[in-house]
């Protein structure tokens, strides 16, 4: 979203309710006032400051800094809520920036936030939790755009078969982005067929060619757990033991260090 001011915000931040709110569990560090203008410039610098579009400026920065802070404070207190990790992700993810400015996005940081409130959703994926039936697809999407950022094409792409068969084509696209530099360790999360054909198709190619690839990915194709003819109890225990897999190796992957 985009206001008059020119910043993009990743965050609704509604008047006197969420401000209290924030006020109330935001650290006590109020900021330092500025110097008093001189006489001869005051009428001017208070015309400046009066002006529509500084306030607005002004009024949301100090907003997006608090909202900041009280996210800080809230992960501090509630280290055990997942949607407080959550919430300090998107920020990581979208931070405040101003118009035709380079962001200062941090996925990978975001990308580690959102692990952790996953893990902390689902009891660290437990074998009793269907993850899916967690996490939203919004959720599910930023973690998918963090992976992307941080180069794991492949990781991305897995959590686009949890979304109806008319969106994998947004997975199938981030497969093509980068195919010199797939992961192989992630081929064995995917279960929806059209994903691994693709990832065949590509790894056959002459520009991509790579015979130990295609290779795991016909056996990964054959594997009885895939055979369309198994009843949908045994598909879909499957699928979710292929994704809690799937995260827990997220894991240790990047909070591992």
């Amino acid at each position: 979203m985009r206001n008059a001011c020119d910043y993009r915000v990743s965050f609704d931040l509604t008047p006197y309710g969420d401000l209290a709110f924030l006020e109330a569990f935001a650290p006590d560090t109020p900021k330092t006032a500025p110097a008093a203008p001189s006489e001869a410039s005051g009428s001017e610098t208070a015309d400046a400051q009066l002006a529509t579009v500084p306030f607005f400026k002004n009024f949301q920065a100090d907003l997006v800094e608090l909202h900041a802070r009280a996210l800080e404070s809230l992960v501090c207190r509630c280290g055990r809520e997942p949607r407080w990790h959550c919430a300090k992700a998107d920020l990581l993810l979208n931070p405040i920036s101003k118009q035709r400015l380079a962001s200062a996005s941090d996925p990978r940081s975001a990308l580690k936030g959102y692990l952790v409130a996953a893990s902390l959703a689902t009891n660290f994926f437990s074998d009793m939790v269907s993850v899916g039936d967690i996490i939203d697809q919004s959720s599910l999407v930023r973690l998918s755009q963090c992976l992307v950022k941080v180069g794991a094409h492949v990781a991305a792409a897995v959590l686009y078969q949890c979304f109806m068969p008319e969106e994998f084509k947004y997975g199938l696209r981030i497969l093509r982005l980068a195919p010199e530099s797939h992961d192989n360790a992630f081929f064995q999360y995917f279960w929806e067929l059209p994903f691994l054909e693709m990832l065949v198709d590509l790894h056959s190619s002459p520009k991509y060619l790579n015979e130990r690839h295609v290779t795991l990915l016909t056996n990964l194709i054959q594997s009885p757990e895939l055979n369309s003819s198994n009843p949908a109890p045994v598909v879909k225990d499957a699928e979710q033991r292929i994704l809690r897999c799937y995260f827990r190796d997220l894991c240790r992957i990047y909070l591992g260090n």
